[in-house]
């Protein structure tokens, strides 16, 4: 089955993350200076935060010490879980262990209480929560991390740049004006952009 664009061009570095300079910066400084620590990038869908932790996983641990689940999957047994596996997996001379969270809003209250002991004893790991919004958290929760704000701000010209990158790889005809304009109806949500141009490709093959 043929792979979707959004996965085939998924960033794999945090150059190709589109916009949000300040957040790339702050990341790039985290790699070159990995710290236990825990961290949410937060903000509207598309953006690239999944994205990001993706690339912090792969550039800091091997494949098998990376965990990566859902929010709506995180009770309080699953925190439990995790916290075993994180605690007796045998671990790699410097070798890092990254957690990555998606959607952790989805995540019980219970679960989010739990993680405030695990998040005390982190040994080599980095732990990075994703989320659309922050309003959902338990506060002595939200206050043991790290937050970064991924903003639409600025994504429009910055999108319109990746989809004529993509474009041109997959050459498929397209100016910068429609690359704008499909990044300002996708409400500037890069994801949501690329598979526009996606279906369009598809269209235009038909």
């Amino acid at each position: 089955m043929p792979t979707q664009w959004t996965d085939h061009y998924r960033p794999q570095s945090l150059d190709d993350i589109a916009g949000n300079p300040k957040v790339t910066r702050v990341l790039r400084a985290l790699l070159s200076r990995p710290v236990p620590s825990a961290w949410l990038l937060e903000g509207p869908s598309g953006l690239g935060k999944t994205s990001a932790a993706l690339v912090l996983a792969r550039e800091l641990a091997s494949d098998m010490d990376v965990i990566q689940c859902n929010g709506q999957d995180m009770n309080a047994d699953a925190v439990r879980a995790m916290a075993e596996t994180v605690r007796l997996a045998p671990w790699k001379a410097n070798g890092w262990r990254v957690v990555i969270v998606d959607e952790a809003d989805q995540m019980s209250r219970a679960a989010q209480v739990l993680w405030l002991s695990l998040l005390e004893n982190l040994g080599r790991c980095l732990v990075i929560f994703t989320s659309n919004e922050r309003g959902d958290f338990e506060p002595r929760f939200l206050s043991r991390l790290k937050v970064l704000h991924f903003t639409a701000q600025g994504m429009a010209r910055a999108g319109a740049e990746r989809l004529m990158a993509i474009a041109t790889r997959e050459g498929l005809p397209l100016t910068d004006a429609e690359a704008t304009k499909i990044m300002r109806d996708a409400g500037n949500n890069v994801r949501a952009a690329v598979q526009e141009l996606e279906l369009r490709a598809m269209l235009g093959a038909a």
